[in-house]
């Protein structure tokens, strides 16, 4: 998780990324791995990449509420809880 997060604070985005599916492969549900991808998807303007995502169980609440604030659906970001 740390080595994603420096490439991402690098914007070495592809490594982060990779780096972030190495982690994926051991533990699906890692928290901190799924929101970084989603923070690199954002970095890269991608909204629609992290999408996927939400289907896991092990994505903070906060990532959730991050993605619908970006797409601008207020209500449920309200929802969460965050």
């Amino acid at each position: 998780n740390q080595l994603a997060l420096t490439y991402a604070a690098l914007r070495r985005f592809p490594e982060a990324l990779a780096t972030a599916d190495r982690v994926l492969a051991w533990d699906p549900a890692e928290g901190f791995a799924l929101g970084m991808k989603a923070s690199v998807f954002w970095a890269r303007g991608d909204l629609e990449a992290v999408e996927p995502l939400l289907a896991n169980p092990g994505l903070s609440p906060r990532v959730r509420g991050m993605q619908a604030l970006l797409q601008r659906r207020y209500a449920a970001w309200l929802a969460l809880d965050c």
